[in-house]
């Protein structure tokens, strides 16, 4: 019994990563998988110290010859570039991310504001315009931001999937509901349904929302509205409440 229970400690020190393994075969722990510091490639975690032997024996044996203060010196160097290289895909990814949210930001005020999709370009030269005067050297980061009318729909279109998905996960843990129903006429002479939904569930937790904005584009009777309700319901899975 105490035999197996060495040979398991064995297997699993084997499968961790040892500090020695920089040294000696140029790898080092990268996101939880040893990377070569000389091409790059990741090597899979499970029996590592066999793979990584096996890639330095067959691909970089040559430099076995290496020793001393001048290897070490080495692998400092090529350790300090794959950092100074995360660094910048990280740097890299977060200028892309506040691209996308400063798009997303616009596309929101636009859509409250219910101004028109197109709109998004002339804020853009606005934008740029202001941006030479007071800070000239950024606009280039700012011309990354897209405001095309096409991504302007698309933004709208992901927060609204976004804003569904949440208000049907809240609404799953209704104990009960009550909606209420308004209905206007917009600009173009076209019916406009609003339905409310007020709901609580079993902590007491009130919430009230827009649950959706549909259009009536024939007739506007009580079996049309009836029958727009009962999309909505359907779309938000509130119809097996009312069973």
């Amino acid at each position: 019994m105490m035999s197996g229970g060495k040979k398991r400690k064995v297997d699993t020190e084997g499968r961790q990563f040892q500090e020695k393994w920089t040294e000696e075969f140029f790898f080092i722990l990268h996101n939880g998988k040893p990377i070569c510091l000389l091409c790059n490639e990741s090597i899979s975690v499970m029996d590592s110290e066999f793979n990584i032997k096996r890639h330095y024996s067959t691909k970089h044996a040559t430099l076995h010859s290496l020793t001393g203060q001048l290897r070490t010196d080495i692998i400092q160097k090529l350790r300090a570039n794959i950092e100074k290289q995360q660094q910048m895909f990280h740097k890299q990814r977060t200028q892309l991310d506040n691209v996308v949210k400063a798009s997303s930001i616009v596309s929101s005020k636009l859509a409250k504001a219910l101004k028109p999709f197109a709109e998004g370009v002339f804020i853009k030269e606005c934008i740029l315009e202001v941006c030479g005067v007071l800070c000239p050297e950024k606009k280039n980061e700012f011309e990354k931001i897209s405001l095309s009318r096409r991504t302007i729909v698309r933004r709208i279109e992901m927060m609204a999937n976004d804003i569904k998905r949440t208000l049907t996960d809240r609404m799953a843990g209704f104990e009960s509901f009550s909606i209420a129903l308004d209905e206007s006429t917009d600009l173009s002479n076209t019916a406009q349904l609003a339905i409310f939904i007020r709901g609580i569930d079993k902590e007491f937790t009130v919430t009230e929302e827009l649950l959706a904005l549909q259009p009536l584009k024939a007739t506007t009777t009580g079996e049309d509205i009836f029958n727009e309700v009962q999309k909505v319901f359907t779309s938000f899975g509130l119809r097996k409440k009312m069973i």
